[in-house]
């Protein structure tokens, strides 16, 4: 119980030295997409007049993978669709979708009352309800051409409590939804036992357990409701077209140990080759990035995509 209270009051004291200023992103995100033509600058507002948290997701993801070194494409196109963006680097592309978590959707979904936030409260997983998220956009994702690795990033603007972390993401590849411990054996042999409800990656097969979502290379847990952005991610070790942890070393990454899981159990572990630019607080596995959105921004292209016909492109 001490060290529960312990990495809830790290989360909660966290103090970044510069703001997330969620305003100048949105504004710089703007002025890049009416640098591309006034359907995508106009496609945006629309965006951001209906549904802030959405438009808000897509303007933040932009401004993160830009400050982690990344150049940007645009993928989606306002009257066809698609997934948002493609990220590149030293020859490295990256197809990127988007999506958010409303606050009252996850406080739902966990049965967390944050009016009695002082005291201690029983939550119910949340990993369903974001599998279920992940289910969607993979099905989005994996109608593309796109010959590479496809993220999917899910974030929430939650200000009351930090939804998308390291504890999301162990629960995503593998949920906990007991312990066995053996017959007079004691504590020291409680084993966690899962039926992988909330898995993202993998679901009970015929012959013990099978893998799920190929089409996606890996999660991106993005919390954005405080004065930083924080992110943490998960690695599928069985997508057609794999993501190494070497193409975004400032993300500390969840990945399978034992793959394939002929033992029917789930191994994983954390994988952070790169935390020169991270400010980590014991037991918080993420990278936190703090911005103002003012730099000056270089101009986004967009993707030439093989799914459009020339004319829409």
């Amino acid at each position: 119980m001490e060290r529960i209270r312990a990495i809830f009051q790290a989360l909660m004291d966290r103090r970044p030295a510069q703001p997330l200023d969620r305003p100048a992103v949105v504004t710089a995100y703007e002025q890049a997409l009416d640098m591309l033509g006034a359907a995508y600058g106009d496609h945006f507002r629309r965006n951001l007049r209906s549904d802030p948290p959405a438009a808000w997701t897509e303007a933040v993801a932009w401004q993160c993978f830009r400050q982690l070194g990344w150049t940007c494409a645009r993928y989606e196109d306002p009257s066809a669709g698609g997934p948002d963006f493609v990220f590149q680097r030293d020859g490295q592309q990256i197809l990127v979708e988007c999506t958010c978590l409303t606050e009252q959707a996850l406080n739902e979904a966990s049965g967390l009352v944050p009016a009695q936030f002082t005291q201690m409260q029983y939550r119910d997983p949340i990993a369903p309800r974001v599998r279920t998220t992940v289910s969607n956009k993979t099905s989005q994702i994996g109608q593309t051409k796109f010959p590479g690795p496809r993220l999917v990033v899910i974030a929430t603007h939650d200000t009351t409590f930090p939804y998308m972390n390291a504890s999301l993401a162990e629960d995503l590849v593998a949920e906990t939804e007991s312990v066995s411990v053996r017959f007079s054996g004691g504590v020291d042999t409680s084993t966690p036992v899962t039926t992988l409800a909330g898995s993202a990656l993998f679901r009970p097969g015929g012959d013990g357990i099978a893998e799920a979502r190929h089409s996606i290379s890996g999660i991106v847990l993005m919390n954005a409701g405080g004065t930083a952005v924080h992110i943490c991610g998960i690695i599928n070790p069985h997508a057609h077209y794999p993501l190494q942890p070497e193409a975004l070393p400032q993300v500390p990454w969840l990945t399978v140990t034992n793959h394939p899981t002929t033992d029917q159990a789930v191994a994983m572990s954390w994988v952070w080759l790169d935390q020169s630019q991270a400010r980590i607080l014991p037991n918080v596995r993420e990278l936190m990035l703090s911005f103002d959105g003012s730099a000056a921004h270089p101009a986004m292209t967009v993707y030439p995509r093989a799914d459009l016909r020339r004319g829409v492109r």
